[in-house]
């Protein structure tokens, strides 16, 4: 009887670890932080569910570790650890620019970092042979550092640009505010400090990167309000032009931030072309550098943009659509609306193209929101999907392996039947930048829980996406085991 039961509970303690791995996600990939209370599996009977969450939760006390406190034997890996960490700097020096002098500093620590000076928009250049990569980093909770679950989701996006990396030179071109700054600048040093350690500390067969220590890096912290400033008529008819928001603590979309992308062209009078990103849930899966040769396919392009890849912008077009029944606006194909999750932006094109310029004034704002119908939801990504709607002409569609967004908000009725035709992009061995957006990679996780008869999942799984954060997996096992956090997989009925 009691090998039954070792047996019995082997066999849910293993069924856990596979969901474990297969729900990661879940946990994690969306939101941050693990989800405890969420009933994501559902089918199994009241007693089933009691039973592994007896077990899960069992009396941690049985399996204690006890905790001693010793130094460490030293090994091949701490030996000369400080001439390691050297080796390292020297292949991962960090550039900061001393606007002051206008001179470029190769620094030691990490002091200059944390200083957290701006810099204005029209000092930010270009410097050979490093590729520029802007971002917007502000803490909307004002608070002194970066919350768990935000920082969580920006490290996944650094480690997986500094993992597959082939050694290119990065400028960031950092957007934030005055109350964020320090929180960035912390940020920013803590990272670098841990991958120079990492690597040091690492035995060559550990490493999966492509490189040894980090790519030579530049940041320029540049101040919202100064790039808000060059037009807030401009930006504040987009806002008008918006859906009424919660406050941006609630709501980021209610952030001046989401609104100043069409007026970078003329704050970076430096520079000719920048690759944007969305910090908080882009996860690369190939260097960096085969997207920035993604501008050789724009020629007179203002800008290279992925499709969004779900029937958003098909729905929001319903009055539209009520008074031009046979428009292709918003079907799948080339002008089914953008996603602005990676953007490849060619000021130079932006600054000459007289059309696009005559664009930028409130009554065009309200003229091109009149024209189609909807309040933006989405900043600056509604406008320049409408803008593209009119004038496709101005864009470059980039490959979807760019920018293949998981989200399955879409996958419900009226949507299921044609959603295939939104989202599906490639096999997964040939992306090289997931955008792990929206909600997901359960129907459930996004309020909606298919019908026994649905057609469409018949015979399928209701996992869409299966992603693996290993290290995460690792921690949810370590709170779960040291009773730091109460674990149930399955919610009681009626809770």
């Amino acid at each position: 009887m009691m090998r039954n039961a070792v047996k019995e509970k082997c066999g849910y303690m293993m069924f856990f670890l596979l969901l474990g791995f297969m729900l990661i996600q879940s946990y994690m990939g969306d939101f941050g932080e693990p989800r405890f209370e969420e009933d994501i599996i559902v089918g199994l009977t009241q007693s089933e569910r009691e039973k592994i969450n007896q077990i899960v939760n069992a009396d941690a006390s049985e399996n204690e570790i006890p905790v001693e406190v010793r130094p460490p034997d030293e090994n091949e890996y701490i030996k000369d650890l400080d001439k390691k960490i050297e080796e390292e700097i020297d292949l991962s020096e960090f550039l900061i620019e001393d606007f002051a002098s206008d001179s470029v500093q190769y620094v030691d620590s990490l002091e200059l970092i944390r200083k957290a000076i701006f810099v204005e928009p029209k000092a930010v250049a270009h410097s050979d042979n490093f590729i520029d990569i802007g971002m917007i980093l502000i803490n909307l909770q004002k608070t002194p550092t970066f919350d768990s679950q935000f920082q969580w989701k920006i490290t996944r996006t650094f480690d997986s640009m500094m993992t597959y990396s082939s050694g290119t030179p990065l400028h960031f071109v950092v957007i934030t505010d005055q109350d964020s700054k320090v929180a960035v600048a912390k940020y920013f040093s803590h990272f670098i400090s841990k991958r120079i350690s990492e690597g040091a500390i690492l035995q060559p067969s550990w490493r999966k990167k492509k490189m040894k220590g980090l790519p030579v890096l530049k940041i320029s912290l540049v101040e919202l309000k100064a790039i808000k400033q060059i037009d807030e008529p401009f930006i504040h008819a987009l806002k008008m032009n918006t859906q009424e928001k919660d406050d941006e603590t609630i709501d980021k979309y209610s952030s001046d931030l989401f609104y100043i992308g069409p007026l970078y062209h003329r704050a970076f009078e430096k520079l000719e072309r920048l690759i944007f990103i969305d910090t908080t849930d882009i996860h690369f899966y190939e260097d960096v550098k085969v997207l920035h040769e993604q501008f050789d396919n724009i020629k007179d392009e203002i800008m290279g943009v992925g499709l969004d890849l779900s029937p958003h912008y098909r729905k929001f077009l319903v009055d539209y659509l009520l008074l031009n029944p046979d428009s292709p606006l918003g079907l799948p194909g080339k002008q089914q609306g953008f996603n602005t999750g990676v953007v490849l932006y060619r000021f130079d094109n932006m600054r000459k193209n007289k059309l696009y310029n005559s664009l930028l004034t409130p009554e065009k704002v309200n003229e091109l929101s009149r024209l189609y119908m909807y309040n933006m939801t989405l900043g600056d990504q509604d406008w320049f999907t409408n803008l593209g709607f009119s004038h496709p002409e101005l864009f470059f569609i980039l490959p979807c392996q760019f920018n293949a967004q998981t989200s399955i908000q879409y996958l419900r009725p009226p949507w299921e039947s044609m959603f295939d035709k939104y989202h599906y992009c490639d096999e997964k061995k040939n992306m090289k930048i997931i955008h792990r957006n929206g909600c997901g990679p359960m129907p459930e996780q996004c309020g909606y829980t298919p019908e026994p008869d649905s057609e469409y999942w018949a015979g399928k799984s209701h996992m869409t996406d299966m992603y693996m954060d290993i290290e995460a997996l690792w921690e949810i096992m370590r709170d779960v085991h040291l009773g730091l956090v109460k674990f149930e997989l399955f919610q009681a009925e009626g809770s």
